[in-house]
């Protein structure tokens, strides 16, 4: 069965940016936008969103009817007003194109992966296989020459991949025949957390269909490897992506393309094809940018320094805290979510999944905060077209995710957020409640699981029933003063590791390449003496 993988909105206008940048030449009257596997749309309507000119056609496959039907109204919202012809097919694209003879401008992809039965026998002799038949456990590599065989001379593909297509033994034979013929122009390994699965890093591959006419020019010797792996940022569980940073740089990266002597930035490089063309044809980019992106002396001296003062602060936090007088656990006096929000003491508002309306880049929209961005980094990833929220936390607000896996609460701190499924914030009448008082006794683990609706992960937590204790406001200042202190301590902590484990990283890769100050005339190692 086929697991549902949407293109988070800031992955999928990153892919139509950079793919409308590296077309050549202009198609006959407009642009037209090509998805084989649309999901439920993010990509076509990214493309539209990013494309202002004239006579704009998005044309998409998916062969589930009822994501098919979503992405149709989807299309249909994202472009009312405008003269746009949208057209998604039900049908699996792979075993029955319905736009053969298709040549589209741009094509975008975020393919299912690691599918098996994806018509192997079937399609063994398809005309589409003209850089080999893909392997049965290959399948990512039918949808590449299928995205191939439906871009005009000049059109550009960016498709969303799992890391191990570019490196494993089975698919070198076709990964070697995409770059000889210059098709294959690029390779972005991102961070992970960018789409599902987020615990990888996945890549975008660029690959543009040979120009003609005036645009033709000699065939492409090199191939453009991009590592932009360091640009996430630390959570919870997993990493996300910085995805200002990770815009601006891949952009950058792309811009230099097709100029041999641009400079490129730090992270990005251009390979040539004797180098790639070896037996294994491995397109890894961190392979070739290891070297590269080695942080300067100046850089890891930074992070000795950050992380210092991090164990610093956690110094003074640790003997705060370890003298805190905890008594026995004893029976006291407590009330739940609900008891209070009937009694006045604050108001509950529960985030909703909102209107399919997203901000366009020049809008002033509202952030979207969904379990999914908790599981990642905690930086909302959605932008929420005014008034499409419904439910939004205020900065001193209490926000609670009630899902077990992603159980949490917090005061929101900044601008408002819009609040997804599952999320809720408690809104404090403060001669009642102290707001990091209510944080601390709502986020406390053992106060999840009693309010947890069973044993599994994916349960929900009943915001209701959660427990809360009562106490003056005098008592509750002073444990709103522990709470905060903990909260920190943890946040510290969390970067405390980050750093530590970046700069084991770092001075391994410099002790491993001979980088120890030992010769006669280097500085010594600090700390170290001589006899």
């Amino acid at each position: 069965m086929r697991q549902l993988s949407t293109t988070p909105p800031q992955l999928a206008t990153l892919m139509a940016r950079i793919t409308l940048d590296s077309r050549i030449g202009e198609g006959d009257g407009g642009l037209t936008v090509f998805d084989p596997a649309c999901g439920t749309g993010h990509l076509a309507v990214a493309a539209a969103q990013e494309y202002d000119g004239p006579g704009l056609a998005l044309l998409g496959c998916e062969r589930d009817p009822a994501l098919a039907a979503l992405a149709s109204a989807r299309l249909e919202l994202a472009t009312e007003g405008r003269d746009v012809h949208a057209e998604i097919a039900t049908v699996d694209a792979l075993r029955d194109d319905p736009f053969t003879g298709l040549r589209a401008d741009i094509a975008l992809c975020n393919p299912p992966f690691n599918e098996r039965d994806w018509g192997y026998e079937e399609l063994a002799t398809d005309q589409r296989w003209t850089h080999g038949l893909p392997p049965r456990t290959e399948p990512e590599l039918a949808w590449v020459q299928h995205l191939l065989t439906h871009l005009r001379p000049g059109g550009t593909a960016v498709i969303v991949l799992p890391p191990a297509v570019a490196s494993r033994k089975a698919g070198r034979r076709i990964r070697g025949s995409l770059l000889r013929t210059g098709l294959l122009r690029a390779v972005v390994a991102l961070p992970p957390g960018c789409a599902q699965p987020h615990s990888v890093s996945l890549q975008l591959w660029l690959l543009r269909a040979a120009p003609e006419g005036p645009h033709a020019g000699p065939s492409a010797q090199d191939a453009l490897l991009v590592d932009a792996t360091r640009l996430g940022k630390p959570g919870t569980r997993e990493q996300g992506p910085d995805w200002d940073a990770l815009t601006r740089f891949v952009r950058s990266a792309v811009s230099e393309l097709d100029k041999p002597g641009g400079e490129l930035p730090e992270g990005a490089v251009r390979v040539s094809l004797l180098d790639l063309l070896d037996d294994e044809v491995d397109l890894t980019p961190g392979r070739y940018t290891a070297s590269g992106s080695e942080p300067s002396g100046v850089e890891l001296a930074a992070s000795w320094d950050e992380l210092a003062g991090s164990l610093s602060e956690l110094g003074d936090l640790t003997k705060h805290l370890s003298k805190i007088g905890l008594m026995a656990a004893e029976p006291r006096t407590t009330a739940t979510v609900g008891d209070l929000v009937k009694a006045g003491a604050l108001t509950l508002l529960a985030g909703q999944q909102p209107s399919d309306t997203t901000a366009r880049p020049q809008e002033a929209g509202v952030p979207l905060l969904t379990v999914a961005d908790l599981l990642m980094d905690g930086t909302p990833g959605g932008l929420l077209a005014p008034g499409a929220a419904q439910a939004v936390a205020e900065e001193g607000d209490v926000v609670v995710a009630g899902v077990v896996r992603a159980f949490r609460a917090w005061v929101h701190q900044g601008p408002p957020i819009a609040l997804g499924p599952q999320l809720y914030a408690l809104r404090v009448t403060p001669e009642m409640l102290d707001a990091d008082f209510l944080a601390g006794c709502l986020r406390a683990p053992a106060n999840g699981r009693q309010a947890g609706t069973h044993a599994s992960s994916s349960s929900r937590v009943d915001i209701r029933r959660l427990q809360v204790l009562q106490l003056p406001a005098e008592e509750q200042a002073m444990y709103a003063d522990a709470f905060r202190r903990l909260t920190a301590f943890e946040a510290l902590l969390a970067r405390a590791e980050s750093l530590g484990k970046g700069l084991v990283a770092d001075v391994g890769d410099r002790l491993a390449a001979g980088g120890l100050a030992t010769a006669l005339g280097r500085s010594p190692v600090p700390g170290r003496t001589h006899d």
